[in-house]
C-alpha cells in the first residue's frame, strides 16, 4: 500500500506496512538491478544535497554515510549484474526519484531537513523490502547473493534514518 504524504508544499510517496510495488511482484534480475541502481542513485544525490544544504550536524554525517555506501553497493552492483544496461547505469535516477529529488532541492532551512529525513526514512524502507524479497525470489544467482550481503547494511541505514 502506498499513500502520499504532504510535506509542505511537497508531496511523495511513502510506503505503507506492504512495501513498495515492486518489492511485492517477483522481480527479473534487470528489474531489480534496474530498481536498486535508481535508489542507489537517489540515496547519493539526494545525500550530497543535504551535505551541501544542511547546517544540522547529524545530517551531514548521515548524509556523508549514506554517499559513501551507496556508492559502495553502486559499484559492486556493476561489478556483479550480467550487463552495464541491465542497470540503467550508475547515476540514473528514474522518473519518481527524479521527481523527488526536485521537491528536495526546492527545500532550504529546517523545511529541508525535515523533508530529507523524510525521504530517506522512505527510501530506506523501500530498499529493504527491495532487497529482502529479490534475496528470497531472484532469478540471478549473483544479484540474489549481493542482495543477501547487502541488505544487513540497508536495514542498518533504516535505523539510522528512524534516529535522524
Amino acid at each position: 500500500m502506498k499513500r502520499a504524504i504532504a510535506f509542505g508544499f511537497c508531496t511523495f510517496l511513502m510506503l505503507g506496512a506492504a512495501g513498495s510495488a515492486v518489492a511485492q511482484q517477483r522481480l527479473d534480475a534487470a528489474a531489480f538491478a534496474r530498481t536498486a541502481s535508481a535508489s542507489d542513485a537517489f540515496e547519493i544525490q539526494s545525500s550530497r544535497l543535504a551535505m551541501e544544504r544542511s547546517s544540522n550536524p547529524r545530517v551531514r554525517a548521515f548524509a556523508q554515510r549514506m554517499v559513501e555506501d551507496h556508492s559502495r553497493t553502486t559499484a559492486e552492483l556493476a561489478q556483479t549484474a550480467p550487463s552495464p544496461v541491465m542497470f540503467g547505469g550508475p547515476g540514473t535516477l528514474d522518473p519518481r526519484h527524479a521527481a523527488m529529488l526536485s521537491q528536495l532541492a526546492a527545500q532550504s532551512g529546517p523545511a529541508f531537513d525535515r523533508l530529507y529525513d523524510q525521504m530517506q526514512l522512505a527510501a530506506h524502507r523501500e530498499a529493504v523490502a527491495l532487497f529482502a524479497s529479490y534475496a528470497t525470489t531472484g532469478d540471478d544467482p549473483r544479484l540474489v547473493a549481493f542482495a543477501r550481503t547487502t541488505l544487513p547494511a540497508l536495514r542498518h541505514h533504516l535505523a539510522m534514518a528512524r534516529r535522524l
